[in-house]
């Protein structure tokens, strides 16, 4: 979830005529991405300090601006779907895929960065994406692991 801001500010400028005058600016702001589940509830408190910090944050900056009025306030509900265990096999999407620009290797383990950092230094020919190509390089890395 997300909240964006569209605030209208104004400050008094002296115009050609050496008279008094209105200058009127938009200003866009948001606040950071957070996630809304059971276990976590929608914090408005937060929303409303960060605009506040954002708005004060603006007005410092020695422009003399002040906020006249806040023109829209919205919110932004996205589906988040996270990609299940980390470092299991996650399938390419075919049009990442087709581009032939990266290597997915496919494994069952949870040694997902492995391959993807051995099919880099040891590249092959044939079935890029199959982590039995790369096996004969695992002791290479598991040779660090035992050095003292």
């Amino acid at each position: 979830m997300q909240f964006r801001s569209r605030g209208v500010f104004q400050r008094s400028v002296l115009n050609e005529f050496n008279e008094m005058d209105v200058s009127r600016i938009v200003a866009h702001f948001h606040t950071p991405s957070v996630i809304i589940s059971p276990a976590f509830a929608i914090d408005l408190n937060a929303a409303v300090e960060h605009f506040k910090q954002s708005v004060d944050n603006f007005a410092k900056l020695g422009s003399g601006y002040i906020l006249e009025y806040v023109d829209q306030l919205s919110v932004s509900f996205v589906k988040f779907r996270p990609l299940g265990q980390a470092c299991s096999y996650v399938p390419t999407p075919t049009w990442i895929r087709n581009k032939h620009a990266i290597i997915n290797v496919q494994n069952r383990d949870q040694k997902c960065f492995l391959w993807s950092i051995l099919s880099c230094l040891y590249p092959v020919n044939q079935h890029t994406d199959r982590a039995q190509n790369y096996a004969q390089y695992e002791a290479f890395f598991n040779s660090f692991s035992t050095a003292e």
